[in-house]
């Protein structure tokens, strides 16, 4: 089986740490934000092996860069995988509910 190497783009990880920030100190449950980023990172990390298994999405302009999502509890990862130097590159974490 072919592993990928996993980059996790700088503003993908503004939104992991907003998401804590919000959940921790706006909704006062610090475990659930521990929890969410938990699941988060160790989904993106299974991301290493068969990383096309999830949906491209499907409305442009993103459908036409070849970007996937996988859902993590309430948020989706958005991410693009690069065959050739077997990298998978995460760029965005959003809120499932937020208008994209």
């Amino acid at each position: 089986m072919v592993e990928y190497s996993i980059e996790i783009t700088e503003r993908a990880r503004r939104d992991i740490d907003e998401a804590f920030d919000y959940i921790a100190f706006h909704l006062e449950t610090p475990q659930a934000a521990y929890d969410l980023t938990d699941a988060i990172y160790s989904s993106i990390s299974d991301l290493s092996s068969m990383p096309e298994r999830f949906p491209a999405w499907k409305r442009e302009p993103i459908k036409s860069r070849g970007v996937r999502f996988m859902g993590v509890k309430n948020f989706n990862v958005f991410y693009a995988v690069n065959k050739k130097l077997r990298r998978v590159s995460v760029f965005r974490i959003l809120y499932n509910r937020r208008n994209i």
